[in-house]
């Protein structure tokens, strides 16, 4: 992640959560659409406070600063997907998010390995290891991992399903197998083992 010059320690992946926060409350509010926490966000925001009353025995408020923070934002989406998901709207709009941001930044990768775009640190039995957006290999793994679940999902409903509903969806069918194929080949490419035995699982 970049910083922006808008401000320190201010990065795009930021600007993108923070203004799709905005825009999803101000929806809920126009809309009068009320927000619930399920059993798992109730678990979580119940990790969130702990974390929270921790600052009684932090010895670095920075870093718990940031791991609060990390928790808390990832919580607040949880909830955003949630409620979009739950509202039975067509899942096309949220596949194709997902697909392009998946190709996006499997390409990406897999143009630092072979332009040996990473610094020497990221550099493993000769090859350079694929980083992405995230500024190291294994968030990127760790990314594609949570990523291409759905996509194989996809593929897989989609030959057991020919003649259901998703019939008329097959663009979306063909660029889920393309990503599925290009974000596992970039996973292997991050030589992340923590991501491969988590995509294995």
């Amino acid at each position: 992640q970049r910083t922006l010059e808008a401000g320190d320690g201010l990065t795009a992946t930021k600007v993108i959560v923070w203004s799709a926060v905005a825009g999803w409350l101000i929806r809920q509010w126009l809309n009068g659409s009320p927000f619930t926490l399920d059993a798992i966000g109730l678990a979580w925001l119940g990790y969130v406070s702990v974390l929270v009353a921790s600052i009684l025995s932090a010895r670095d408020l920075g870093a718990w600063a940031g791991e609060v923070y990390r928790w808390a934002v990832a919580l607040i989406v949880y909830v955003m997907a949630r409620a979009v998901l739950l509202a039975r709207r067509p899942a096309a709009p949220v596949l194709l998010a997902i697909a392009g941001g998946t190709l996006g930044v499997s390409l990406l990768g897999a143009w630092q390995v072979v332009t040996h775009a990473g610094p020497p640190s990221f550099t493993a039995g000769g090859m350079t290891r694929a980083f992405g957006t995230f500024g190291e290999p294994n968030p990127l793994a760790g990314y594609l991992e949570m990523t291409l679940p759905v996509l194989l999902a996809v593929i897989v409903s989609r030959l057991a399903l020919r003649d259901g509903p998703s019939r008329d969806a097959g663009w979306l069918t063909g660029l889920a197998l393309l990503t599925w194929v290009v974000g596992s080949a970039v996973l292997v490419l991050t030589q992340s083992r923590g991501g491969l035995v988590g995509m294995a699982v």
